[in-house]
């Protein structure tokens, strides 16, 4: 049996990405929402039709440095009556709000378990900020698809760059 010498070893090892390095890069880029699906009591994946839509937009996005943002609001909600954020009333405030996701923080993927954990470091609702958010994925040619732990609502995303 002949055994590489160790400096080969060592060099192989080297070269070769920490553990879910690899996945995570997969993730890098800028992500457009195509839909948000549900899952209904047959098992079926239909159009979610939960506050945020349809029609929905959104933004996720990854970068090489472990950092993330998500965004996705509701297409058609109503405008305020003014432009000024001082002057928006809490009735035109409440379906804004509802109508809107959005968080950043940092993520890690576990490529044993098929996960990527967002942690959370500001939200914009305030009771999440430090809450993980834990999304199962399916990265398939250029889709990736979340579903959140309970298995019955996943977003499909499309990559933009």
């Amino acid at each position: 049996m002949r055994h590489l010498p160790v400096a080969v070893v060592l060099v192989i090892s080297a070269s070769l990405p920490a553990d879910g390095a690899e996945q995570e890069e997969d993730f890098v880029g800028t992500w457009g929402l195509e839909r948000i699906e549900q899952r209904n009591d047959a098992g079926q994946w239909t159009q979610s039709s939960s506050r945020l839509g349809p029609p929905t937009v959104g933004y996720l996005m990854y970068d090489s440095g472990g950092n993330m943002a998500v965004q996705i609001m509701r297409g058609d909600r109503p405008r305020f009556a003014s432009d000024v954020a001082d002057e928006v009333t809490s009735d035109e405030a409440k379906p804004a709000l509802q109508g809107y996701v959005a968080y950043f923080g940092t993520y890690s993927v576990d490529e044993d378990e098929g996960s990527v954990t967002h942690h959370r470091i500001g939200n914009i609702v305030p009771n999440l900020v430090g809450v993980d958010a834990k999304r199962f994925y399916m990265l398939q040619d250029e889709r990736l698809t979340l579903t959140i732990p309970s298995g019955d609502v996943r977003l499909i995303w499309r990559r933009l760059n």
